[in-house]
Parts: structure tokens; C-alpha cells; sequence
């Protein structure tokens, strides 16, 4: 038997595709243009974790999709590797150059103490569970659950409505938890509708962003890229952050969930003249109170602008 490694699930070794989902993985090497970088499929990490497809790619890590011998069951791994100075030499990730290697271990750090953060806070149902951190291949490795519902994304594209959901409930959840989370002393900072998962216990948040943001920071944005509009301009500006931050991008994304509309380009942090509008008073002050530019401006924190408000009275149905 041999294991499929789009799907993880075992099938005879006669067969060229797995008869669950079709995989074949010459297609997939010759259809997707996939970084020169990952692991290979099948590499095994700590005897254990069997790594499969990537799920994700990007300039600060890739995640892959793995399967879990013990346990037997599919989860998602996270290995940190910053592309633009870090490359592969075996299944080892090692600093392009010698010149890059303080980064390189500063990032790794805060990688790995992002992490452990998060798993030593997995009573907070709504982010995603980290299992384990591996020291390994001279790199950090996350394991976490791997989550199957759908991204905020994908159901803001296919409509709420088509889905039976409602977007005032997904976004008091959304308020709720970046609640929930500042109140044990972790921020976001990466919020964004490609970050948020809905499955069938609720929202998830995924990517945090505060190691990501450090290396951003200490590499002059060389490194990292983000998705501009979800993002407060002190982050894009490298500026030393707090968690309010994360109020900007509530704020726009509360924008974009009740209008239906991105930020127009006129409006973007760097630009902004005027207020948000969308023809609800009531929502144009609390949008605009979240998203201010200027950080000094914002509430301090979610909890403070929920109490002052007297809770969250906006939304539609």
C-alpha cells in the first residue's frame, strides 16, 4: 500500500491515481509551478510526520499538508523559511549568505516563540490548535490542525446567502474572539479574509502574523510582502505596532462584509480623505472608529471600544 499525498489516504501500489481523489502526482508536478524549494513529498519529519502536497506558499514559509503516523490522522505543517535568504541544500535550510545569518536565527526565534504562544492558548477554541513545534532540518516546524472548512474569502465570493450564513453572526464571532485573544496578550496582525475559516464549530484564525511583522520590520519590508488592504499603515510602515492594529483591519473588513465592496482605491490608508461611507450611520462610525489611520487614534484595544460603545448594535442580518 503506499499513501496518497494529496489526500492521505492509502491505496493499492498498482495504481497510478489514488481512487479517492484522483491525485497523480506527475500532473501535479507538471501543472502547478511549485518553488524549487519545498520538501518533497514523503519526507519525514521527526519519524513521524509524513509531509505531502503544499497547501500554501509563500515569501516567509510554506505549509504543507502531512499525515501523522501515531495518531493517524492529517494535519497541517508550517516550516518557516524565509525565501529571499534561505535556500535548500538536502531536506537542510540554510542563509544564503553569511551576511543574512543574524536574520535568520532572530526570525527563527520569534517563529518558534509565536508558536508556542499559540499552543500554550489552545483553550481558545477559535484559533487554530498548534499540536507541536519540531526543531529540525535547522528550521522550526509547526504542527497544526488541518482545518476543512472554508476560508471568509471563498464564502465572501460564493455569498452568505447562497450558504445559509449569516455575515452580522460571522463577524460578532470575529469580534468576539480578536476579543478573546487580546485579552491573553496576543495580537493578529495579519488579519485579512484569507486568515479566517469558517467550519462547522465556528470561525478559525490561522497565520498569525506577529513573527512575520518582526522580520518585515527588521529587513525594511525586503522580505515580506503583505495584502495591503486589510493591514494598518503602521505595520506597512514598519513602525513599532500594537495590538489596536488589529482594529484597522476589523474595521475594513467590517466595511467590505456589509457593502459587499473592497476599500475603494482612493481610500486606502496612504490616501484617506474622507470617511467610509455605506449609508448606515451607525456602522460608518463604528467602521471608521476601527479603521482610523493613525494608530494613535484608535482604541487602545477591542475591548475598550466594545465597552465605550455600550456592545455591537450594527449589522444586518
Amino acid at each position: 500500500m503506499k499513501r496518497c499525498m494529496n489526500c492521505m489516504s492509502e491505496y493499492n501500489e498498482q495504481n497510478s491515481r489514488c481512487p479517492r481523489c484522483g491525485f497523480s502526482e506527475e500532473e501535479m508536478n507538471g501543472a502547478q509551478k511549485l518553488p524549487e524549494d519545498i520538501l518533497k513529498p514523503e519526507t519525514v519529519l521527526q519519524g513521524r510526520f509524513v509531509i505531502g502536497r503544499p497547501l500554501s506558499c509563500s515569501d516567509y514559509s510554506f505549509v504543507y499538508l502531512a499525515w501523522d503516523g501515531v495518531l493517524r490522522r492529517c494535519v497541517a505543517i508550517r516550516e518557516y523559511f524565509p525565501g529571499r535568504f534561505a535556500r535548500r541544500a538536502g531536506n537542510e535550510v540554510v542563509c544564503r549568505s553569511g551576511r543574512e545569518k543574524n536574520l535568520f536565527e532572530a526570525g527563527k526565534l520569534d517563529f518558534e516563540s509565536e508558536a508556542l504562544k499559540l499552543h500554550y492558548n489552545q483553550d481558545i477554541k477559535q484559533i487554530v490548535n498548534v499540536y507541536r513545534v519540531i526543531k529540525e532540518n535547522n528550521t522550526i516546524y509547526t504542527v497544526m490542525e488541518y482545518l476543512t472548512g472554508i476560508s471568509l474569502r471563498d464564502l465572501m465570493n460564493m455569498g452568505f446567502e447562497q450558504m445559509g450564513i449569516s455575515e452580522k453572526n460571522v463577524l460578532d464571532e470575529i469580534f468576539n474572539t480578536i476579543t478573546a485573544i487580546h485579552a491573553r496578550g496576543i495580537g493578529h496582525y495579519n488579519l485579512s479574509p484569507d486568515n479566517i475559516y469558517i467550519d462547522e464549530t465556528g470561525i478559525r484564525l490561522l497565520d498569525f502574523g506577529k513573527a512575520k511583522y518582526k522580520m518585515y520590520q527588521a529587513t525594511g519590508g525586503r522580505v515580506i510582502r503583505y495584502e495591503e488592504d486589510y493591514i494598518a499603515p503602521e505595520v506597512l510602515s514598519g513602525k513599532e505596532v500594537r495590538m489596536n492594529a488589529d482594529l484597522y483591519s476589523l474595521g475594513i473588513l467590517e466595511y467590505e462584509l456589509y457593502t459587499g465592496k473592497a476599500i475603494p482605491y482612493s481610500n486606502r490608508p496612504q490616501r484617506r480623505k474622507k470617511p467610509l461611507k455605506t449609508g448606515n450611520a451607525e456602522m460608518e462610525r463604528e467602521i471608521n472608529i476601527l479603521a482610523d489611520p493613525d494608530s494613535k487614534s484608535r482604541p487602545v484595544s477591542l475591548a475598550e471600544y466594545l465597552k465605550t460603545a455600550g456592545g455591537r448594535k450594527q449589522g444586518r442580518d
